[in-house]
């Protein structure tokens, strides 16, 4: 299969993410219909569901997790680097704490 044209991000990626210091990754997959994309990470809290969007270059997607009984939302707004890497910031609300990530595909 050759690689997509069509900035899709189906399949299998490692997300890296450092918020506020605190560094982590999680295994992803996702699946992708037209610009939605929806899927599953799992780390070592869990697994969690995922909600995205694929715009050109631009990638934005999102869960909800649990931190000390509250519940957060977790939101990745970056740029497709290449077909196989997003990277960009992460904004952890209602919080207002912030990070980066990359996102990268996985073999």
């Amino acid at each position: 299969m050759a690689a997509p044209e069509n900035n899709s991000l189906a399949g299998k990626w490692t997300l890296h993410y450092n918020i506020s210091g605190n560094e982590g990754d999680l295994a992803c997959t996702f699946d992708q219909s037209d610009k939605d994309f929806t899927g599953a990470c799992k780390g070592d809290q869990g697994e969690v569901s995922v909600t995205g969007k694929v715009d050109e270059a631009k990638v934005t997607f999102q869960y909800k997790t649990e931190y000390n009984g509250d519940v957060l939302t977790i939101v990745y707004t970056g740029k497709l680097e290449s077909p196989a890497k997003v990277s960009g910031t992460v904004d952890v609300q209602p919080m207002g704490v912030d990070g980066d990530f990359t996102l990268t595909q996985s073999k």
